[in-house]
């Protein structure tokens, strides 16, 4: 897992190379539980207490995102405030979350995996 997210947290990441990572992820599940179905996966993820690549990569980007905002460097700020904040909107979107559900986003992001289950 560490080598598969390295360095992800830091830059947008295409849709392929999110479907590259996410298989990569999927198969080694695959293997463990001899099983290749998507929803036994999932299934499998949940009960072991391991979410989803898309959700790791996700709580990642938004911590580091919330990193450059309490930053104390003004250029850092201002970039921030140019493209992050966009962002970070787009990702409460997605999860269907309110702006205090980002200072503790890894329970948020279980709560909707969970639901999505």
């Amino acid at each position: 897992m560490p080598v598969l997210l390295y360095g992800v947290e830091s830059m947008k990441i295409s849709s392929r190379n999110l479907n590259s990572l996410e298989f990569a992820y999927t198969a080694a599940f695959g293997k463990i539980f001899g099983s290749y179905d998507k929803s036994v996966i999932r299934h499998c993820q949940f009960y072991c207490g391991v979410l989803p690549i898309t959700y790791n990569i996700d709580i990642r980007r938004i911590n580091f995102l919330k990193s450059l905002d309490i930053s104390r460097n003004l250029h850092i700020n201002f970039l921030f405030m140019l493209n992050a904040r966009t962002e970070i909107n787009d990702m409460l979107y997605k999860y269907n979350l309110n702006s205090d559900q980002i200072f503790n986003c890894k329970a948020a992001l279980w709560g909707h995996f969970m639901e999505s289950i």
